[in-house]
């Protein structure tokens, strides 16, 4: 059994990646999606981009998931039967993300690991790092890290990791999110220092042209 995006489609995904390459830095391979508000499809949107980008990667990509309820998207993907647990044991990050350690698991038929956050205690042997510290090493075990991070209104773990992430994407339902809630979301990663690159409107109830989105 295989796992299919549900939201995103492959030619959509390139387009995100292209558009965040343009925007921010060519080699750029660290993304975060993030809502100003819960239930506004971001873990959905951050799942569909890992898995296809897991499908053109020569090395593993890893789903980094910061949201809440913690490892929702590794409970939700065990409930169907879809990691592949290694009998040898889960491989642990070298290092903690504010002294957050984590194990990751693959995906059933594809290059695709999701983290999932260890005990608190975890020891990993070193003290944690800096965050710019702990991306790199991710980048160097992984051709893409995307972060499905929490809205500001559950943690703010999602701006912390807003100012480490190479590019940054809001998501926005459109026809629903009001102008002061994206407005305080985007002074938030300005203040974070976050490399603001676009945003996904989720949810359309029509088709916008391309070249609109320049605009929005």
């Amino acid at each position: 059994m295989s796992l299919k995006p549900l939201l995103m489609r492959a030619e959509e995904a390139s387009q995100l990646l292209f558009m965040v390459r343009q925007l921010t830095r060519e080699d750029a391979r660290v993304i975060e999606l993030i809502a100003p508000q819960p239930k506004a499809g971001t873990s959905t949107l951050a799942l569909d981009l890992a898995l296809l980008t897991a499908e053109e990667a020569g090395r593993p990509i890893l789903l980094l998931d910061l949201g809440q309820p913690r490892n929702a998207q590794a409970d939700a993907l065990e409930a169907s039967n879809l990691l592949r647990e290694d009998p040898w044991g889960t491989m642990v990050l070298p290092a903690s993300l504010g002294g957050q350690a984590f194990d990751v698991v693959p995906v059933e038929n594809s290059t695709l690991m999701v983290s999932r956050r260890l005990p608190p205690g975890f020891a990993i042997g070193e003290p944690p790092p800096e965050a710019d510290v702990f991306l790199a090493q991710l980048k160097s075990l992984f051709e893409w890290v995307i972060i499905d991070a929490p809205a500001p209104a559950r943690s703010f773990d999602g701006i912390i990791a807003a100012s480490m992430a190479e590019a940054v994407v809001m998501v926005l339902v459109a026809d629903n999110t009001r102008a002061p809630v994206a407005d305080k979301l985007r002074d938030q990663l300005v203040d974070a220092r976050a490399n603001l690159a676009g945003v996904l409107l989720n949810r359309r109830r029509f088709y916008i042209p391309r070249f609109l989105y320049r605009h929005l």
